[in-house]
C-alpha cells in the first residue's frame, strides 16, 4: 500500500507538471515564478505611483486646483479598479500569459508620457488609460501566483502583493531626482524598466511558461489537483449559487473594509506631498518622505501574510486597523522628525492586511480566485478613488490637515465592520 501511495505521488507530481510546467518538488521553480510575477507587479505599480510625486509640479505648471489634481488620480484608479472584478471573471474561465507583458508594456508607455504633455485633458486620458493595463495584470498575475504556490498561500500571496508595494513605495524616491535634474521630460527615461520588464516577460513566456489549461478533476478525492486547477466547473458563475448567502455577506462586508482602507491609502499618497510642502519641505524631500511610508507598508505586507498563516487572517486584520489609526492620529498632533518617524509606522500598519484581506476572501470564495483577487484589489480601489476628488474639493475648503483626521474615523468605522464580518462568516 506504501509503495501504491508514493506511486499515486509521482503520477500526481508529473500531473503538476503537464499542466503548469512546475514541478510538484521543484523549489527553485516555485520560487522563479513567484519571483516573476512579483517583479512584474513591483514595474505595474511602479508605474501608477509616478504621477503623484509630481503632481504638485505639475499642478503649478497648469496652474490646477486640488480637486482637478485629485481627478487625475481618481481617472487611473476608476479604470484600473472598476474592470479587475470582469477581467478577473474571465481570467477563472482562461488565462492567457501574453497578456503579462503587454500588460506591463500598456502601463509603462502611458505613464511614461504623463511628463510631456502640457494639457489638462490630455493628462487626464493617460492616466485613465494606465489603469487598464494595470486592471489586466493584477487578477492574472495574483491568479498564477495563487496557482504555483502550492502551499503557504498566504506567503505566496504576500510576496505578490510586496512586489507592488515595493514598486508603488520606491515610484516618488525614483521619480523625483530624475524630474528635478532632466525636468517633467525625464519621465520618458523611466519607461526604461518597464520596456526591460516587457522584454523579460517574453523570454520568460517563451522559454519557461507553459499555457495553463483548465483542470477538470476526475478524482473527489485528488486534493492537489483540485488546489491547482485555476479554472473548474465550480469556479463558473455557479458557484456563487452554491456558496451560503452568509459567506457572501462575508465578502461584502470585507470588500467594505477594504474600500475605508483604500480611501486612506490613496489619500494619504495623494495629498501628502502637498501636506509635506505645508510643512516646509521641498519637493525631494517630501517624495522620500513618501516612499518611506510606502516601502513600511511593503515590508509589513510580506510580515503580515506570514504571521496571518500562524495566527489567522483575523487577528492580523483588525490589529492592522487599530493600530493604523493610533499612529495616524499621533502623527497628525505632532511634530517634527517624531511626527515623521510615527508616519512611517503607520504606513505599515495601514498596509499590513493587503495581502492578508486578499488571501481571506480567497478562502471565504474558494472557487472563484480571480474575481475575488479583481474585487479585492480592483473593485474596492475603484470605489475608493471615487472618493479622491470630493476629497480635495473639502481639502480646498477646510483644509488638508482635517481630510487626514477623517481618514482616522475611517479606519475606526473599518473595526467596526470587521467585527461584523467576522461573525457573518462565522454561521
Amino acid at each position: 500500500m506504501n509503495h501504491m501511495g508514493e506511486r499515486l505521488k509521482v503520477v500526481a507530481d508529473n500531473k503538476i507538471n503537464t499542466q503548469t510546467g512546475l514541478p510538484g518538488n521543484n523549489r527553485k521553480k516555485l520560487l522563479i515564478n513567484q519571483g516573476i510575477f512579483s517583479l512584474g507587479h513591483f514595474i505595474i505599480d511602479l508605474y501608477m505611483n509616478l504621477l503623484p510625486p509630481i503632481l504638485p509640479l505639475i499642478s503649478r505648471n497648469m496652474g490646477l486646483s486640488l480637486a482637478l489634481a485629485a481627478t487625475v488620480l481618481s481617472a487611473k484608479s476608476i479604470t484600473s479598479s472598476f474592470l479587475q472584478p470582469y477581467l478577473g471573471y474571465l481570467i477563472d474561465q482562461k488565462q492567457n500569459k501574453w497578456l503579462l507583458p503587454v500588460s506591463v508594456l500598456w502601463v509603462t508607455v502611458t505613464m511614461g508620457l504623463v511628463g510631456v504633455v502640457d494639457n489638462y485633458y490630455l493628462l487626464l486620458i493617460l492616466s485613465a488609460l494606465s489603469g487598464i493595463g494595470s486592471a489586466l495584470y493584477h487578477p492574472l498575475g495574483s491568479t498564477y501566483s495563487n496557482l504555483f504556490a502550492e502551499h503557504n498561500k498566504g506567503l505566496a500571496v504576500s510576496i505578490f502583493s510586496t512586489g507592488g508595494s515595493l514598486g508603488f513605495a520606491v515610484a516618488p524616491a525614483v521619480v523625483m531626482p530624475v524630474v528635478i535634474y532632466f525636468g517633467l521630460s525625464g519621465t520618458l527615461l523611466l519607461m526604461l524598466p518597464g520596456l526591460a520588464a516587457t522584454l523579460l516577460f517574453i523570454l520568460f513566456n517563451i522559454y519557461y511558461l507553459k499555457e495553463t489549461e483548465p483542470v477538470v478533476t476526475k478524482r473527489s478525492g485528488d486534493r492537489k489537483d483540485k488546489v491547482l486547477a485555476i479554472s473548474t466547473n465550480r469556479s463558473r458563475l455557479s458557484g456563487f449559487q452554491r456558496v451560503g448567502k452568509h459567506k457572501l455577506a462575508a465578502v461584502t462586508v470585507l470588500s467594505l473594509i477594504v474600500i475605508l482602507r483604500s480611501i486612506v491609502h490613496s489619500g494619504m499618497v495623494t495629498f501628502l506631498p502637498y501636506y509635506f510642502q505645508q510643512l516646509g519641505y521641498n519637493e525631494l524631500v517630501g517624495g522620500r518622505w513618501l516612499s518611506l511610508f510606502l516601502l513600511c507598508g511593503a515590508l509589513a505586507g510580506v510580515f503580515g501574510g506570514y504571521i496571518s498563516d500562524r495566527y489567522g487572517r483575523e487577528k492580523v486584520t483588525v490589529i492592522s486597523l487599530i493600530a493604523a489609526a493610533c499612529f495616524l492620529f499621533i502623527f497628525l498632533n505632532s511634530a517634527g522628525l517624531f511626527s515623521l518617524i510615527v508616519l512611517i509606522v503607520s504606513g505599515g500598519m495601514l498596509l499590513l492586511s493587503i495581502p492578508v484581506t486578499i488571501i481571506y476572501a480567497q478562502e471565504i470564495l474558494p472557487g472563484n480566485k480571480g474575481f475575488v483577487a479583481g474585487l479585492m484589489m480592483g473593485l474596492c480601489y475603484g470605489i475608493a478613488g471615487l472618493t479622491i476628488t470630493p476629497l480635495g474639493i473639502a481639502a480646498d475648503l477646510w483644509g488638508l490637515k482635517w481630510v487626514m483626521g477623517l481618514f482616522v474615523i475611517l479606519l475606526l468605522a473599518g473595526i467596526l465592520l470587521f467585527l461584523m464580518m467576522a461573525k457573518l462568516k462565522g454561521r
